[in-house]
């Protein structure tokens, strides 16, 4: 496996068959995708694109930050789950994070996905909520 930067719109089809099926991949540009600061990743098996991982410049309401990132968008195949993947995909992520001075990392996880990302070294912070139309989610954060 390896992983490399990849081009936001080489997101879009994992993001839009793992994550959102019931929106078109062209509705998954997310708001802070283009900025010129954010960075897009991608796990390959082969030529194969297996797992697809966001990073954006973002602030967060509650977590105070003066270069915080946003990690939105992570999605594997569900063939190459529990491979590692994910993992890789949050390493190549931190490393270049802490090249750019990230110093506040944060999502907002499903709940079923808050397990990996507590493995990861994220925290919980608030209480859960509900993004319609997709399901119950935790907002998460570290110092990468």
């Amino acid at each position: 496996m390896t992983i490399r930067k990849i081009p936001v719109e080489d997101t879009l089809d994992l993001r839009q068959r793992v994550l959102r099926p019931h929106q078109s991949a062209a509705d998954l540009v997310f708001t802070h995708d283009r900025d010129p600061d954010a960075f897009h990743l991608g796990a390959f098996a082969a030529d194969m694109l297996i797992g697809v991982a966001s990073f954006t410049p973002e602030a967060h309401e509650e977590v105070a930050g003066l270069r915080p990132y946003r990690l939105r968008g992570m999605a594997v195949r569900p063939e190459h789950r529990k491979k590692g993947v994910g993992a890789a995909l949050m390493d190549t992520g931190r490393q270049e994070m802490a090249a750019r001075g990230c110093d506040i990392l944060w999502c907002n996880a499903r709940t079923p996905a808050v397990a990996f990302y507590q493995r990861q070294g994220m925290r919980v912070i608030g209480p859960p909520f509900v993004i319609e139309g997709i399901g119950e989610h935790r907002a998460m954060v570290m110092v990468p």
